[in-house]
């Protein structure tokens, strides 16, 4: 009987330390009507990542404006078709503009260069435009 606890009390301290290794959170990005730009904000820490997902349809043009207390603090922007970034910025203020080839959703992810920093945090906004 006190194996079978010890068991089940060691599970679920293992449970909860594995599930704050890489805490991610994502949204949805959505306009509202008749703008084509929307400004968010958040903050990271250590190895948690914050996801935005962009529909866009081919031929439209993305921008990004990002900013940053921390300049370890980035985004990358990757292709509803590939598994690949599509860019990759840092350093504060950075951003990005492109047309988009393919349809699709977009995934953009905040996170930090260095997953090696556990204890670094970052609080940001990123503004996200989308025209054509």
């Amino acid at each position: 009987m006190k194996i079978r606890l010890f068991i089940l009390a060691f599970s679920a301290c293992v449970a909860c330390a594995g599930s704050g290794l890489a805490d991610s959170q994502s949204y949805l990005v959505k306009f509202r009507l008749g703008m084509r730009s929307t400004t968010m904000s958040g903050d990271i820490r250590g190895p948690e990542t914050t996801t935005y997902i962009i529909e866009a349809k081919p031929g439209q043009e993305m921008s990004i404006a990002f900013r940053s207390d921390n300049e370890s603090c980035t985004f990358n922007v990757y292709d509803p078709e590939s598994d690949g970034a599509v860019v990759e910025a840092r350093a504060i203020g950075d951003g990005y503009i492109g047309k988009l080839p393919p349809s699709g959703q977009y995934q953009v992810k905040v996170a930090f260069m260095n997953e090696a920093q556990p204890v670094a945090a970052c609080r940001y906004s990123i503004t996200f435009d989308i025209s054509g």
